[in-house]
């Protein structure tokens, strides 16, 4: 199934949505796209073995898709609408902390094997 395709970062019409609710709609389809290609680039790069330093997550032959629907193989679209469900039940924080913000969260919060980096 790998490696996954990421979907187009961009909306495919004539022109943007007259009505607010409709520009809305189209808003959080495309950052949820969004997301969900980070996700797809971040598991494309475990699959291949893991990160290696100076790589672009997103350089190289992923296959792009329009949507999920146009996805050829059935595998991958089961992967991505799950993907997908899961950052709709997840909303991106309205606010992230700084890396030394996370960091001391996730060390204050016991996080398993992070307990050694204290």
């Amino acid at each position: 199934a790998f490696p996954l395709p990421h979907l187009h970062g961009h909306a495919r019409v004539s022109g943007l949505p007259s009505s607010r609710k409709s520009r809305r709609r189209l808003a959080h389809r495309l950052s949820v796209n969004s997301r969900l290609n980070e996700t797809t680039a971040a598991l494309n790069v475990l699959a291949a073995g893991g990160p290696r330093r100076g790589d672009d997550p997103y350089a190289g032959e992923t296959p792009q898709a329009d949507s999920i629907c146009s996805v050829p193989r059935s595998a991958q679209r089961a992967v991505l609408l799950r993907i997908r469900e899961a950052i709709s039940a997840d909303p991106a924080p309205s606010v992230s902390p700084s890396g030394e913000a996370a960091l001391g969260e996730l060390l204050r919060s016991g996080g398993g094997c992070y307990g050694g980096a204290r």
